[in-house]
C-alpha cells in the first residue's frame, strides 16, 4: 500500500479538499475489493466505500498517520457488516443473494477493470440471473424487471394496463417463483 505522508494527513485535517481527494483516489479501489469480498455486490461495496470516507471525515482528527491504512480498511469492514446486518434482518441469506444477485446483474454491466476474481464473479452471478429469468412466466419476467429499472407498481400498472394492487402480487408472485428457481439452482450446485 502508498505510504500517506504526514503532511498530506495534516492537510486532510485542515479540510483541504485536494488532500482529501487524493487520499480517495490512492485508496478507494482496494477499499472497494475489501468491500466487494464481504458483500458479494458491486452497488453495496461502493456504497460502503463511500460510507467509510464519511466516516473518515468524521473522525479525520483522531486518526494517527501510522494507523491511516488500518483504520480505513478497519472502517470498509465495520461499515460492510453494519450492512450486511441490516439487509439480513429483513432477508434469509438466500433471498438477500438472490435479490442482490438479480439487481447488481440487470443493472449493472461488467466491469472488466476489476480483478480476475471480482469479473469472473460478475459473470457466473448474470448467468445465474439470466438462468432464473429465462424460467419466470413473461408477465413476472416484466413486472419485475420494470420494478428493478425504479418504476413504482402504479406505474407498471399503467403500461401495462392493470391496477397497482394487481402489479403488487404480480410483483410477489414473480419474487417467490424467483426464489424457488434460485434455490433449486443453488442447492443443485451444492450437491454437484
Amino acid at each position: 500500500m502508498i505510504k500517506l505522508d504526514n503532511k498530506l494527513l495534516e492537510r486532510v485535517k485542515n479540510d483541504d479538499k485536494q488532500a482529501i481527494t487524493e487520499i480517495y483516489k490512492t485508496y478507494s479501489l482496494p477499499l472497494y475489493y475489501q468491500a466487494y469480498s464481504i458483500l458479494l455486490n458491486s452497488t453495496d461495496a461502493k456504497e460502503a466505500v463511500s460510507e467509510t470516507f464519511v466516516r473518515f471525515l468524521k473522525y479525520k482528527h483522531t486518526i494517527k498517520q501510522p494507523a491511516f491504512y488500518t483504520w480505513l480498511s478497519t472502517a470498509t469492514r465495520n461499515v460492510c457488516y453494519d450492512m450486511h446486518n441490516g439487509k439480513l434482518h429483513y432477508y434469509n441469506k438466500a433471498e438477500y443473494q438472490m435479490n442482490n444477485d438479480i439487481e447488481t446483474s440487470i443493472t449493472e454491466p461488467i466491469d472488466y477493470v476489476h480483478a480476475p476474481q471480482v469479473i469472473y464473479q460478475q459473470i457466473k452471478t448474470r448467468q445465474l440471473v439470466n438462468r432464473i429469468l429465462t424460467e419466470l412466466p413473461p408477465q413476472y419476467k416484466d413486472v419485475l424487471l420494470l420494478h428493478n429499472d425504479g418504476y413504482t407498481c402504479s406505474e407498471i400498472g399503467q403500461k401495462i394496463g392493470k391496477t397497482e394492487n394487481a402489479i403488487k402480487h404480480i410483483l410477489s408472485r414473480a419474487r417467490k417463483k424467483a426464489r424457488g428457481v434460485y434455490y433449486e439452482i443453488t442447492k443443485h450446485k451444492k450437491l454437484n
